[in-house]
């Protein structure tokens, strides 16, 4: 389902991006299966994804301006817990490469409590995607897992590990990060209050102008502004300013018609996945929603890096998960 010069049936068949499959086993031998159990999950929190070579070993690269990766495990709903990433690799001046894994856990007993694991590529240039979805309906599949990881001189940590490795989406017949075997390990990331500040998109976009925080109205939270190219906002405000995920509901989607990423030519730096997101925009638009979303701030620190804002929307999870990251100029 490669998409290369087609956007218009690209965006057009977001309904069909579903490309895996899977499914469980009913048992045999004439035993009664075991009663299904929810699974065991991450808790709720922001993660830095460590990507696992072939071999089960961590890939430990440094976040700079080459590389950069987070992750969010959402607090559980009465459906179930769910979790997104994003992970952008820079490999020369002009070609980039972003991966989104995300999955979704449900707290559904009748189909025995279904695992669905998601991961779209897109490579900047030539701009190109790809995108598939495994649906398992055991929780003893060793998909979400708590494995002993080996570390640097003989070490090793415990650490939750997510296998995409039965998710086949790929570009160029490889997994887009490079040496990536298909695990994700999940490191607990060091978060802090969120400073008041402008922040501004890492490299070109083609939706988002900039995002503003400050204090909110009731003086405990933080309210946050995104401003689109198009001219307009979307706000909300959380109740407090805490590290880790900080709640907040997002309104004014009515203020935008979200209907400028209409072609290949309107997409900058090949981020594909900025046309997907607006394409959901726009439902809430047309709907005059309120969307939850969550929002925290990893500190800069003494190599050069700044502080990085990072936001989260659960509902937009369709082909390509919401996670974007912004830092001040």
């Amino acid at each position: 389902m490669k998409k290369t010069t087609l956007w218009l049936a690209m965006v057009g068949a977001l309904g069909l991006a579903g490309c895996g499959g899977g499914g469980g086993d009913s048992g045999g031998g004439g035993t009664t299966p075991p009663e299904p159990q929810p699974r065991a999950l991450p808790e709720a929190g922001v993660y830095l994804p460590v990507l696992m070579d072939a071999q089960g070993q961590l890939i430990n690269r440094p976040v700079n301006d080459s590389y950069r990766a987070v992750g969010f495990v959402y607090p559980a709903s009465t459906e179930g817990t769910g979790w997104a990433m994003n992970i952008a690799e820079k490999r020369s001046a002009t070609v980039s490469t972003y991966t989104f894994p995300q999955g979704f856990s449900s707290l559904n007993k009748g189909e025995g409590y279904p695992l669905t694991l998601s991961l779209l590529v897109n490579k900047s240039q030539p701009s190109d995607f790809d995108s598939a979805t495994q649906k398992s309906n055991t929780n003893v599949d060793g998909l979400v897992k708590v494995a002993s990881v080996p570390g640097a001189a003989g070490s090793s940590q415990s650490l939750w590990v997510l296998d995409y490795r039965s998710v086949k989406a790929k570009i160029d017949s490889a997994l887009t990060i490079q040496n990536w075997g298909g695990q994700v390990a999940l490191q607990p990331m060091v978060t802090a209050p969120i400073n008041a500040d402008s922040w501004y998109n890492l490299g070109e976009s083609a939706l988002f102008q900039d995002f503003k925080t400050e204090r909110s109205n009731n003086g405990s939270g933080v309210k946050l502004t995104i401003q689109f190219i198009e001219g307009c906002t979307v706000s909300g405000e959380t109740e407090a300013n805490i590290p880790g995920l900080n709640k907040l509901t997002l309104t004014g989607w009515t203020e935008c018609s979200f209907n400028t990423l209409t072609g290949p030519a309107d997409i900058k730096d090949g981020k594909i996945y900025e046309g997907l997101w607006e394409k959901r925009m726009r439902d809430f638009a047309d709907r005059n929603a309120s969307v939850t979303a969550y929002l925290t701030m990893k500190p800069g620190n003494s190599n050069g890096q700044k502080d990085t804002l990072m936001l989260g929307i659960p509902e937009i999870s369709i082909v390509t998960p919401f996670v974007v990251e912004v830092q001040p100029l």
